[in-house]
């Protein structure tokens, strides 16, 4: 069957010397992955398949199969900035790499796409805040995917439990937890909606404090184990 979506690529894999795998978030079909044949596209894929591109594919899709492919692709907005930036491109890997761990059906989400989209267009035409980037996309996945922390409802509760969620009084005696100056960064996640992420007030150690917080928080409320690839060279960059 010959469809046409947009979708967020993902992954690509090598499969022999003239085509490759590729995993790609679909607007209309959930997550999906493709043949790549260097020969029968019209397309360059080194340019097009890279981490969070977003784009407009035209496909064969073969149900009862796992893999599927690709006709046409272009990109469905011009990047003009995330390609060629390492802070950029290094957290797209990572939301990449992370997104791949979560989306586990064939089943479209189009608020989750939608906000993922947006999300990409930010990161390439933002002037300030870059940074904060993935700290923030990491704390709204927690919401589309069902394991939001209970907001704090007073300042005197100084630490987050991972574990369990919620914010306490005094350090969990056997839950994994924030810190006191990490969950006082994490608490301002909480007071603005949407998060303006480039009025976001963190330094380099808050950001990587938040971003292994947050990461450690998904991996106890959704499968998300393993080791995430990109994360060391992430760190190295915001360092």
């Amino acid at each position: 069957m010959l469809a046409t979506t947009r979708g967020l690529f993902l992954r690509q894999i090598p499969y022999s010397d003239t085509a490759s795998i590729g995993t790609i978030y679909t607007e209309q079909f959930g997550i999906q992955s493709f043949m790549l044949h260097r020969s029968r596209m019209k397309v360059k894929r080194n340019n097009l398949f890279q981490p969070l591109f977003p784009l407009d594919i035209t496909v064969w899709r073969h149900p009862g199969r796992p893999i599927h492919q690709i006709r046409d692709a272009r990109m469905t907005v011009a990047l003009t900035t995330m390609p060629f930036d390492v802070i950029r491109s290094a957290q797209a890997m990572l939301i990449a790499e992370v997104l791949l761990k979560l989306l586990k059906e064939e089943e479209p989400n189009p608020a989750l796409f939608t906000y993922l989209l947006e999300a990409v267009c930010w990161l390439d035409g933002a002037h300030t805040g870059v940074a904060n980037f993935t700290v923030v996309l990491l704390f709204n996945l927690t919401r589309f995917f069902g394991v939001s922390p209970t907001p704090p409802d007073a300042a005197r509760f100084r630490y987050f439990d991972l574990e369990s969620g919620v914010f306490r009084q005094q350090p969990p005696t056997f839950h994994l937890f924030m810190d006191e100056h990490t969950t006082s960064a994490f608490r301002i996640l909480f007071s603005t909606e949407p998060v303006a992420i480039d009025s976001l007030p963190f330094n380099n150690r808050q950001r990587t404090a938040l971003l292994d917080g947050l990461l450690r928080y998904m991996s106890i409320h959704l499968d998300l184990s393993g080791d995430l690839k990109s994360l060391p060279i992430l760190k190295e960059i915001l360092a």
